[in-house]
């Protein structure tokens, strides 16, 4: 039972979609790459886990108890709520005083700290809310390329080499009727909170058009047939999908309405099927020439 599963916030959703278009400004850049990098090793994780139907699972959950916790994976059975924080550091890290140091000398302070920070939260919401569970909570470290130099051994600290173990354990796992009203519980206490702010590039310097998910190349998408559209590298998609993905697209580079020029310049559809989608997809606003269109809710 996967309760939950990560969701993008805007920010970041933003940020993938404009990548690749447009030269990223420093923060930006280096907040994608970390997300990324972050989001990489959780789904690392999750393709070991996402069959373990048996088991009450929730993937990217924040709580806010009088300041916010976030947890990237809870696993609730046997009177226990399993709470693991994944990390998809790479390389050769120096283990001192609970700090990870990395060869080029980046401290990743407070990891311990934080995970009980999270920890003491969650018990506290347990038990606010009635329930008598137990919570074990993890860092997990996914990467094969990660080696710790330094390192006796902590019980909150589970390396590459120990996650079969750990995932053959979840394996063995049952949930009950009452770790499903826990897990329930906690996803109906999710705190879906954005906290970056957006800033938006100009629309007249991204490069424009679908980008392919096959070669990842960028406004070469041509008519195939009346129901076919084809990138360069040979790969298909449904006009209808590739209009509405452009719609969607353009509306949230321009961060509102757009023009049907826009829109044909956009896909290299002509006026005349373009008008079709516009009608079904999108609000119309002004009469004129000049007229706008906004994607319906």
């Amino acid at each position: 039972m996967l309760l939950k599963r990560h969701h993008r916030n805007f920010y970041y959703h933003y940020l993938c979609k404009i990548n690749g278009r447009v030269i990223l400004e420093g923060l930006d850049y280096q907040n994608l790459r970390n997300y990324l990098k972050g989001f990489e090793g959780e789904y690392a994780f999750f393709e070991h886990i996402k069959n373990f139907e048996q088991l009450v699972r929730i993937w990217d959950l924040t709580l806010d108890i009088f300041g916010t916790a976030q947890y990237d994976f809870l696993f609730i059975a046997n009177d226990t709520v399993i709470h693991i924080d994944i990390k998809n550091y790479s390389g050769l890290y120096r283990f001192d005083n609970g700090n990870f140091i990395s060869q080029q000398g980046y401290v990743h302070q407070g990891l311990l700290s934080q995970l009980d920070r999270a920890h003491r939260k969650l018990e506290q919401f347990i038990k606010m809310n009635h329930f008598q569970y137990k919570v074990s909570s993890r860092i997990l470290f996914v990467n094969p390329e990660f080696k710790l130099k330094g390192y006796n051994g902590n019980e909150h600290i589970v390396l590459f080499s120990q996650m079969t173990e750990v995932i053959n354990y979840l394996k063995s796992l049952v949930s009950d009727n009452e770790d499903l009203k826990l897990g329930l519980l906690l996803v109906e206490h999710h705190a879906d909170k954005d906290y970056n702010r957006v800033h938006f590039y100009d629309y007249d310097n991204i490069e424009k058009g679908i980008k392919c998910i096959s070669c990842g190349a960028i406004g070469m998408f041509e008519e195939k047939s009346q129901r076919t559209m084809q990138c360069i590298c040979g790969f298909e998609i449904g006009k209808k999908e590739y209009i509405i993905e452009a719609i969607e697209d353009i509306s949230l580079f321009k961060n509102g309405s757009f023009t049907r020029k826009e829109l044909e310049k956009y896909t290299g559809v002509n006026a005349t099927t373009l008008k079709r989608y516009l009608h079904q997809y999108c609000e119309k606003i002004g009469s004129t020439k000049g007229a706008k269109y906004k994607q319906k809710n």
